[in-house]
Parts: C-alpha cells; sequence; structure tokens
C-alpha cells in the first residue's frame, strides 16, 4: 500500500532533516549541486497536493549526463533532455517505452513522469537529490544509489539501434548476446558470429571495443545488416544502466544503442550451427 502524506508532511521533513535539505525545502527552491554521474534512487514522489512513498518492489530512478536523463520510471524506461544551470533544472519531453505492468508500478509512472516534466531547481549533496517545481514545491525526493555491476550476466539483446535513426527488435530465431567479465573483457554472439574485445565501465559510463568477430557469412542480408548494425552499437555505447533485469547502453548524445535482458550464465547458442 502507498503511504501518502500531505505535502511537506511529517515524514518528508523527517528526510529532508536527516540528509540535510530541509533549508532548501523551507526557502522553497533549490541551491544547485552536483546532479551529473550518479544513480538517483526515487523515495518519494508527488501526487497532486501530497507526497507518496515509492512502494517496495518498485524500481524509479534517474541519471543525468550529456544533457540527457534517463532511467527506470517504475514500470518502463524513459528518456528525455535536460538543462541544468546554477540551481535551475529544466527536464524537456520524456519518452518512455510501453510495456504495462499494473499496479503499483504504472500509478507511480505516471506521477514521477509528471513530477519530473515540471522540474524547476534542485538541491543535490552526496547523498540525496530534492527536484522542486517553479512554484518552489518539492516534487521528488532522490537518495543516490549504487552502480549495479554489468559483469557476472550473459545479457539477451532485445532492440538496437540500426544506424539509421531507429531502434528495432532483433530478427526472430537469433540470439544476440553480450557477456562482460571482470577481467575488462566482453564476448557474445554478433548473430552469425561471435565477437570480442576489451571494454571498461565504471559508475554509469564505459567504452566498448575495438571488437573482433569470426568470418563466417551471414546466410541473409538481413541477419548480416542485424550483425553489423548491433557491433556498431556496442562500439558507440559511452554510457550504461542496469534497470531491473534490463541492461541499456547508450551514446553520449544520450540515443538509446541496444537493451538487453539477464540471463543466467550459460553456454552462449551459436546461430545455423
Amino acid at each position: 500500500m502507498v503511504r501518502r502524506l500531505t505535502t511537506m508532511g511529517v515524514a518528508v521533513a523527517m528526510l529532508l532533516a536527516i540528509t540535510g535539505l530541509a533549508s532548501a525545502a523551507l526557502a522553497g527552491s533549490g541551491t544547485g549541486g552536483q546532479l551529473e554521474g550518479r544513480l538517483w534512487v526515487l523515495r518519494v514522489y508527488a501526487t497532486g497536493a501530497t507526497m507518496d512513498d515509492v512502494p517496495p518492489g518498485v524500481d524509479a530512478n534517474a541519471t543525468f549526463g550529456g544533457g540527457t536523463v534517463a532511467g527506470n520510471s517504475g514500470c518502463n524506461t524513459f528518456s528525455g533532455s535536460y538543462t541544468a544551470s546554477g540551481a535551475s533544472l529544466t527536464v524537456g519531453a520524456l519518452a518512455a517505452t510501453r510495456k504495462l505492468c499494473g499496479e503499483p508500478g504504472d500509478s507511480v509512472e505516471a506521477a514521477y513522469l509528471t513530477a519530473l516534466s515540471t522540474a524547476a531547481t534542485y538541491t543535490a549533496t552526496s547523498r540525496s537529490l530534492l527536484v522542486f517545481d517553479a512554484a518552489g514545491r518539492p516534487v521528488l525526493y532522490f537518495v543516490a544509489g549504487a552502480w549495479t555491476p554489468i559483469a557476472g550476466h550473459t545479457w539477451h539483446l532485445l532492440v538496437y539501434n540500426n544506424g539509421n535513426g531507429g531502434v528495432v527488435p532483433i530478427i526472430a530465431g537469433t540470439h544476440p548476446t553480450a557477456a562482460f567479465d571482470p577481467d575488462g573483457t566482453v564476448s557474445g554472439d554478433a548473430t552469425c558470429n561471435q565477437f570480442s574485445g576489451p571494454y571498461t565501465a565504471k559508475d554509469g559510463s564505459g567504452t566498448i571495443g575495438p571488437l573482433a568477430a569470426t568470418r563466417m557469412a551471414c546466410p541473409t542480408s538481413a541477419l548480416s545488416d542485424q550483425e553489423a548494425a548491433y557491433l556498431a552499437a556496442l562500439s558507440n555505447a559511452k554510457t550504461y544502466s542496469v534497470q531491473g533485469s534490463d541492461l541499456i547502453l547508450r551514446d553520449a548524445s544520450g540515443a538509446l544503442q541496444a537493451e538487453f535482458t539477464a540471463v543466467p550464465l550459460s553456454p552462449m547458442p551459436v546461430y545455423g550451427r
């Protein structure tokens, strides 16, 4: 059950006091701080004139960097543009995937994205982030979270950037993957061939490549195109985030490059053999 409070009620006031944000809230506007380079985990969000706690089991968060805000909205993943200067924060139009999750995730998502779009100022510390609307009302409260490591899973590709401005699902019957080893090597199934190469990953930023692949010819041009686009998307990736069981890779501009789902480590399937 969602815990509902009046705006700036007792529970929210205690959160602010504990994290050193009470003066900012009482002042009715933010004081700025380091917004980028952190994983912000949503704890409290505004719904009209109330502040609600994020229910247990609902994953909602945000990362800011390079003019792009992205994260998990409680059900789907989202992204959009933002600008931050001093204590001012403006969030542009937000786009999200369209999965239906049911309650309470759907309600949290709708309220979270609405509140985020009203952002006007913010206060960030090493432990928490408080976002205010243009009237000076606190609308979102986050705590700093720990980045989930990407090693230790085989990631199964769901969608990828096709290099023509679109994000498309994988071809049915193919099994592109990526496995990031702790030693700094990434390897997987590219579609028809196997690939490997170095990678770096720290606090949501990283690089992949250069990648090398075997040279078996794909049986169709569609499979060949998917393989080439997938490897290019990996090489273009500059940021990562783990949202629940999904891994999301984006380029420096914030454009989605690839999205995966995690499965237990197992021998990788090889297409056509």
